[in-house]
């Protein structure tokens, strides 16, 4: 379900943002991008960055109701982050970088930047696809 409003979302933002999306997006990936596993290993911490650079990839696709659903989509998503709570660090950090994704998200965001929108929607399948699993060691390797 998500991946079919986000797509859909993506692929018009893609063909109609300007610069100013441009930028937004841009600035929403570095703020992601630069959140640090080491410093914190609280997943409250890293879901609304990740929420912000999904919802700055769909922000000029001109159908609000959409963003809406989109939205929507993204806060279920935050039941799947891992737990804050944890005796074990390590395995945290790990999950957070796992969410984190940074050569995932940068091909996502290079795709949308090269106005490609059928490269950008499939690198968010391919995005999406991993992210169904709960565990890094459960997720497909895609290169």
């Amino acid at each position: 379900m998500r991946y079919l409003l986000q797509g859909t979302a993506l692929r018009a933002s893609v063909d109609k943002g300007g610069p100013d999306w441009e930028n937004a997006v841009e600035a929403a990936f570095e703020a992601m991008s630069a959140f640090d596993t080491e410093k914190s290993n609280d997943p409250a911490n890293l879901f609304p960055l990740y929420k912000e650079f999904h919802l700055a990839l769909i922000a000029d696709c001109g159908v609000r109701r959409l963003i809406e659903f989109v939205d929507m989509t993204l806060d279920q998503c935050a039941a799947y982050f891992p737990p804050g709570a944890s005796n074990d660090g390590a395995k945290v950090r790990k999950s957070l970088d796992y969410w984190l994704d940074r050569e995932g998200h940068g091909r996502l965001l290079a795709a949308a930047l090269k106005r490609d929108a059928e490269a950008a929607s499939e690198q968010l399948s391919i995005h999406l696809l991993a992210r169904n699993f709960t565990t890094p060691e459960d997720a497909p390797r895609v290169n």
